[in-house]
């Protein structure tokens, strides 16, 4: 952790009486986390402060909070700008952070992309954007305070952006700093929001075993049609981030879905990894993400297959490296 930037980042805060709060398009736990426990954060901390948090709201992660309505909010020069969890500045969901005064990034992704904020705290050794906001708080020399609804939204970002923990090496440490969330959280709730899924999506992952194919050198892929998205009444967003339903599968290193958005023709397109980094791929064609997941928009299935072919020579050199 940067203790100096902490304290910049906490006395620009202070300095604002309005702050928006941002994320990433197609959010996660992580960065949904991220915006509520900030904000959390500052209203108890600095009373009178006007905090927004800036996106489009999804239901599936409203357990978690609610977005604010972006025709009830005013952004201006004196504003101040939050970027939660975001790499680069085109992934930003809602462009208007660029009319704030000053712009802050608080970021756990490899940026590929030119510099964009005017302080930026990047730290790619941490596994989730939520553990960084944590240390924010442990760091702050008593200066930020939080209550129950912030704990809860840090404790399943950093749950669901470590995998439940599987990504890491060695919990120990992320353990202990996560005492100071869980000491009265009732997580049983939480996880039942975070494992619930729809009846259609069930059905949904019988056709991704069904119909998936594994390509050279340990290379998984699923393409989803929007036929296919029609037929089980799925949301694209939600059929691409399913990806990891075959992350456990014996022989496969790389697993990636690749699903069409009904109303354009785009692709979205979700990659996995156990090995071989993912990232800079998926910076090649617009996207980003961490080494070992990643993702990108992309204009139409004539790229998928060059997609495929980067991963499969991405994959083939891992292997070579691994005898």
């Amino acid at each position: 952790m940067n203790k100096t930037l902490i304290v910049e980042i906490i006395n620009k805060i202070q300095e604002y009486d309005t702050i928006a709060l941002y994320r990433h398009v197609y959010p996660d736990p992580d960065s949904y986390g991220s915006q509520v426990a900030l904000k959390n954060m500052i209203e108890k901390s600095f009373p009178g402060k006007k905090v927004y948090l800036m996106g489009k709201h999804d239901e599936d992660l409203a357990y978690i909070g609610v977005m604010d309505d972006p025709e009830q909010v005013s952004i201006d020069e004196k504003c101040l700008a939050i970027l939660l969890d975001i790499g680069d500045a085109h992934r930003v969901d809602d462009q208007s952070f660029a009319k704030c005064g000053y712009v802050i990034k608080i970021d756990h992704h490899h940026p590929f992309g030119e510099e964009f904020a005017n302080l930026a705290w990047v730290d790619i050794n941490y596994p989730a954007t939520s553990l960084m906001l944590l240390d924010l708080f442990l760091e702050s020399d008593n200066r930020l305070q939080m209550d129950k609804v912030a704990r809860e939204a840090l404790y399943i970002g950093i749950v669901a952006d470590t995998g439940r923990f599987v990504y890491l090496e060695n919990p120990t440490n992320v353990f202990k700093k996560m005492e100071h969330l869980t000491y009265d959280l009732n997580t049983k709730p939480l996880y039942a929001s975070f494992y619930k899924r729809k009846m259609n999506a069930v059905k949904f992952m019988g056709y991704i075993y069904s119909n998936f194919e594994v390509r050279k050198n340990g290379v998984a892929v699923l393409k989803i049609s929007k036929e296919i998205i029609e037929e089980y009444g799925m949301d694209y967003m939600v059929a691409a981030r399913m990806v990891n339903t075959l992350q456990d599968i014996d022989g496969i290193i790389n697993w990636h879905f690749f699903a069409e958005v009904p109303s354009t023709g785009k692709i979205m397109c979700e990659f996995r990894s156990n090995g071989p980094r993912v990232n800079e791929i998926a910076a090649k064609y617009g996207g980003g993400g961490h080494f070992l997941a990643g993702g990108a928009t992309i204009e139409n299935w004539d790229i998928v297959e060059s997609i495929i072919a980067d991963f499969e020579e991405n994959c083939g050199a891992y292997l070579g490296e691994q005898k």
